[in-house]
């Protein structure tokens, strides 16, 4: 019994710190209003664009939407209207649209050599799994990315 008490105790304490410090609840509502707009915005966007969408940040009253590409990212300036009317109980009156280049290295002249291991095809169909059983789209898009990106090459693949 009064190990459950102490225990319940430590819970207690945890749970009236994250509810009672400014600070760490000011912080906690702040990323859940991100989260809430992130997905507002992810949820607006057109499934081939949000492809191509790396990250979304806000800053005060405005969106930024960054892109891999200027392609896709005038093709999401055509849906700011639609985005920010979207997003203005939140408090956002304005939607920006950057490029951001996906950083890929290149291979140097001895990685060239060396043989690239990626993921077996067992890894990549789970990967596929866990994205197809996601609630959160960008999670399910980077499992996705992940598989795809790190699947072994075959020799058909590269023919």
């Amino acid at each position: 019994m009064k190990g459950n008490h102490i225990v319940r105790t430590r819970f207690l304490h945890v749970r009236d710190l994250l509810r009672h410090h400014e600070a760490v609840r000011a912080s906690l509502e702040q990323e859940h209003v991100q989260q809430e707009i992130v997905t507002l915005v992810r949820a607006a966007l057109p499934e081939s664009v949000s492809a191509h969408c790396l990250d979304i940040g806000v800053t005060g009253t405005v969106v930024t939407v960054f892109l891999d590409s200027p392609a896709w990212s005038t093709r999401a300036r055509f849906l700011a209207a639609q985005i920010v009317s979207s997003l203005s109980a939140h408090g956002i009156d304005e939607a920006r649209f950057k490029v951001r280049q996906r950083i890929m290295s290149r291979p140097t002249q001895s990685n060239a050599t060396q043989t690239m291991r990626g993921l077996s095809e067992e890894v990549v169909s789970h990967l596929h799994e866990a994205a197809d059983q996601q609630s959160d789209p960008s999670l399910s898009a980077a499992f996705r990315r992940l598989a795809s990106r790190h699947a072994r090459r075959t020799s058909a693949d590269e023919d």
